[in-house]
């Protein structure tokens, strides 16, 4: 069932994994440039990832849908850092996995519903994010 959730969560007919994956390397190599920042809107960076996106996959992604992506990674991020840092949770930082009681589950989804991916998955992004 998590992957289940995973899948239908973060990803879709024109936003797959290795889609994501590339806007996100995309994205890392303006970082490290200085045109990429995290609070910032980040017009030029998204745009180069975009057409990386479009060349490479033949997709004709806009550059509006690729900032919503970007708004769900980072929504992603903070879900997951805030799961991490519960007590109740446990983290295994090699593979990503969360581990946690059903209660704690519970509560996690009530407060983000987007925690409900994580029961018995990994945030696949996670060391890139």
């Amino acid at each position: 069932m998590a992957i289940f959730w995973l899948q239908k969560l973060f990803y879709c007919q024109y936003w797959t994994p290795e889609i994501e994956d590339t806007f996100i390397h995309s994205l890392l190599a303006h970082h490290r440039k200085g045109s990429f920042h995290y609070e910032r809107v980040n017009c030029h960076a998204v745009l180069c990832a975009l057409f990386d996106i479009n060349a490479r996959f033949g997709c004709t992604l806009s550059y509006s849908y690729c900032q919503r992506r970007l708004e769900k990674l980072k929504i992603r991020y903070r879900v997951f850092s805030w799961i991490t840092s519960l007590v109740a949770v446990e983290w295994d930082t090699k593979t990503n996995h969360i581990s946690t009681d059903d209660y704690t589950w519970e509560q996690i989804a009530k407060v983000k519903s987007i925690g409900k991916a994580y029961v018995n998955a990994v945030e696949p992004q996670w060391t890139a994010l």
